[in-house]
Formats: C-alpha cells, sequence, structure tokens
C-alpha cells in the first residue's frame, strides 16, 4: 500500500536551518545564509508495517517538552489518541522510531537524570502498549 507523504514541520519565525543553510520565505531565492546560528527544526519521525503508520513528534502543550506518539490502521487516514511517550517534567527531544512487523521502538534524549542521556520505550503489539522508558547506558561506548 502506498502512503501519503506527511511531513509535519514547526517553523520557528518561519526560518529553518539546516546546517549552515537557512530557508526563509523573506529571501529572494528561498535560501540565504545564516552566521549565527540556531533555530531548532523540529521534525516528526515516521516508521510503518504493513498498512500501519506511526508517527513521534515534539509538543510543548503540557509545560515541557514531550514527544507523543500515534499510530494509524489505514495508512494515515486516520490517527488514534496521541500518547505521551515520555511523560515526564523534564525536557525531551530528538526522537528516532523503528518499526517490524508488531515491534516498534521509539529513541530519545532526556535530561530528567540531571545530564542529556538517551531512552529508549518499545511496543510489542502494534503500539497498543508501550513498556516502560529505559535509559540506554553510554558510558561503556568506546
Amino acid at each position: 500500500m502506498l502512503f501519503r507523504y506527511i511531513v509535519m514541520l514547526i517553523f520557528i519565525q518561519t526560518t529553518i536551518v539546516i546546517g549552515n543553510s537557512v530557508i526563509d520565505h523573506n529571501s529572494a531565492s528561498g535560501i540565504s545564509l545564516q552566521d549565527s546560528c540556531c533555530k531548532p527544526l523540529l521534525l516528526s519521525p515516521m516508521a510503518s508495517s504493513g498498512d500501519n503508520l506511526y508517527i513521534v513528534w515534539p509538543d510543548n502543550k503540557t509545560g515541557n517538552w514531550e514527544l507523543f506518539f500515534a499510530k494509524s490502521a489505514n495508512g494515515g487516514d486516520t490517527f488514534e489518541t496521541p500518547i505521551n511517550i515520555s511523560n515526564n517534567t523534564s525536557f525531551s527531544a530528538n526522537a528516532t522510531i523503528l518499526s517490524h512487523e508488531n515491534h516498534i521502538s521509539i529513541t530519545w534524549w532526556d535530561n530528567k537524570t540531571g545530564k542529556i542521556e538517551p531512552f529508549i520505550r518499545s511496543s510489542h503489539d502494534f503500539g497498543e502498549t508501550f513498556g516502560e522508558p529505559h535509559m540506554l547506558n553510554i558510558s561503556s561506548i568506546r
């Protein structure tokens, strides 16, 4: 099944920074260079398995940056109610999502320990339920 392409971007002051290039609606060509950096670019990573489409995105509606997850069982025509996947009072960002058959894994960076650390949360039932978040041990990486 072909999925509709869904790209969700949140424009901060209508400017996008990609490396040193800036896409700005005010520049004549649409692209200008910026020496001082940076404005955030917020993306919504997606994954699919069969007719299921999964999406994760950052949102500040709780008063701090959280990551939300929603799934579609019909290729993106409709989505179920989003769930707060990071669900804490710290800053959560830079999510990635992978899926294979009934398995979904979402990783992100979070500062709930006082340091910015990577976390993972997984589902083994097509996103119906998720296990608890687990902090990945980066101290053993060489």
